[in-house]
């Protein structure tokens, strides 16, 4: 324990841990401690492994992966814990004196923020004041570690920050206070900067196993899940039921000889196997060409079919024949014929009475006179026609 809580009193000071390969593995000194405490240039992994075996899953010349969730699964793996979140790191010297805010201690209360830093810290102790709660206990390697609790309605006032500084002289002078603070909580990374707080790092701890109803640890990577179909949500085939775990352990136990390689990933390489006879059923299969004779065609004669040549009417119109005038008279007038009109014109004759030369001579006189109404009723309509202003 010591050996760890001499490198957090280092950074606390100002003088991080030194620099070796960028990694320093060091055993738990509790059950509280086990994860990886990240700092400028160096990471600390707090765990029982060994340094070559965690070395030969990390690069030397990327301070990333530490962090990252591809060692942290593993690191999870083989201790049996749970991945917690990435949390900012903050220090700051207490100086044992209190001022200012008006506090009373807690001594019995079930408030969530307490019960969760009892299940996380010991020697838990806790004071509050009109819609505020500040919390204090002993975390990693036996630190200080400070947690504060504002109502929604007092929030942006200041009460945070009020408790933040409140914390510094509830502990000895010279002893530091560290804060964990999410990195997307903003209000509290203010506050905490605003009362003389410093961002030293980041750090992740590794949580004991959650338990089922019975009491047992539950294990998240116990076995695949069996594939579903998406039409009807029923299991495809059954469920291995082989653990990941026994290949995580093989690596856990088995360093990597070339340290500079990333690590295999195991399960990206069972889903690989696992497909590869879906993709092999899946390929297609190549046929070879079926050769075809040729079909001979014999070529078909056809007779050429002599068409009569068409009759077409020639380009420009010849001339227009026009009936007579005695025609065209006739149709401009009613359709009556002319012979009816002049015998309506004429004096009928009498039957009864038999026609005598003086009755004779009335009707060609009669007649006469009847044609040449005619004959002038013919030249008024052709000069009518003939003229365009009539």
């Amino acid at each position: 324990m010591a050996e760890l809580a001499d490198l957090l009193r280092g950074v606390a000071d100002g003088t991080p841990p030194a620099i070796d390969s960028d990694l320093t593995v060091v055993p738990p000194p509790d059950e509280r401690s086990v994860g990886v405490l990240a700092f400028p240039g160096q990471h600390i992994i707090v765990a029982e492994v060994a340094a070559e075996w965690v070395r030969s899953w990390l690069p030397q010349d990327d301070l990333g992966p530490p962090l990252g969730p591809p060692f942290l699964t593993l690191l999870a793996a083989v201790t049996g814990r749970e991945i917690g979140t990435v949390d900012a790191v903050l220090v700051a010297k207490g100086h044992g004196r209190r001022r200012g805010q008006e506090l009373t201690e807690v001594t019995n209360s079930d408030h969530p923020r307490l019960v969760r830093a009892r299940r996380a810290r010991t020697e838990v102790r806790a004071w509050s004041c009109p819609g505020g709660l500040l919390v204090l206990g002993k975390g990693v390697a036996g630190r200080w570690e400070v947690a504060v609790e504002v109502d929604a309605t007092l929030r942006g006032f200041g009460l945070g920050r009020g408790l933040f500084a409140a914390a510094l002289g509830l502990v000895p002078a010279g002893e530091p206070v560290w804060a964990q603070v999410a990195p997307g909580n903003a209000a509290s990374l203010r506050a905490l900067l605003g009362v003389g707080y410093r961002p030293v790092g980041a750090e992740v701890l590794l949580g004991t196993r959650a338990e089922d109803d019975d009491g047992e640890p539950i294990e998240w990577f116990g076995s695949y899940d069996p594939e579903l179909d998406w039409a009807t949500d029923e299991p495809i085939g059954e469920p291995t039921g082989e653990p990941i775990s026994e290949a995580i352990d093989q690596a856990a136990s088995e360093p990597r000889d070339d340290a500079t390689d990333r690590p295999t990933d195991h399960a990206g390489a069972r889903h690989a196997a696992e497909q590869a006879p879906v993709a092999a059923e899946q390929a297609p299969v190549e046929q070879a060409p079926v050769e075809q004779a040729p079909v001979e065609q014999t070529p078909v004669e056809q007779t050429p079919v002599e068409r009569a040549p068409a009759e077409q009417a020639p380009a420009s119109p010849g001339p227009v024949e026009r009936a007579p005038i005695e025609s065209r008279l006739v149709e401009s007038r009613s359709a009556e014929p002319i012979e009816s009109s002049v015998a309506e014109a004429a004096p009928r004759p009498m039957t009864s009475v038999a026609p005598t030369p003086a009755t004779a001579a009335e009707i060609a006189a009669a007649e006469a006179e009847a044609e040449g109404e005619l004959a002038a009723d013919e030249d008024t309509e052709l000069a009518e026609h003939d003229d365009p202003h009539s």
